[in-house]
């Protein structure tokens, strides 16, 4: 097997072995998993293991799928909603 075969068939787990070592390296959660999944999805296109359309449509329907769900798009809405009605003083 070649190199770039046996980087293709273990590519998640190197994804997440390189998630794990910056978490634990101290870089914020938010900048990691955004950095580590759009390197390595550039990285898994280059390598031919998913095609361009694959790559822009998988966020849509994972949002998508919260959209349609009522309670998932109130329920940030009503805790940002208290924090401001907190913080103003309104509630007290």
């Amino acid at each position: 097997m070649d190199l770039i075969g046996f980087f293709i068939d273990h590519l998640a787990l190197f994804m997440f072995v390189m998630l794990g070592l910056l978490l634990f390296a101290g870089y914020p959660v938010a900048f990691i998993l955004g950095g580590v999944s759009i390197t390595f999805g550039v990285i898994g296109f280059s390598l031919g293991v998913f095609s361009l359309g694959e790559f822009f449509n998988f966020a849509p329907r994972i949002w998508g799928f919260a959209a349609e769900n009522l309670v998932l798009v109130a329920l940030p809405t009503f805790v940002v909603m208290g924090i401001m009605i907190e913080r103003s003083g309104i509630a007290e």
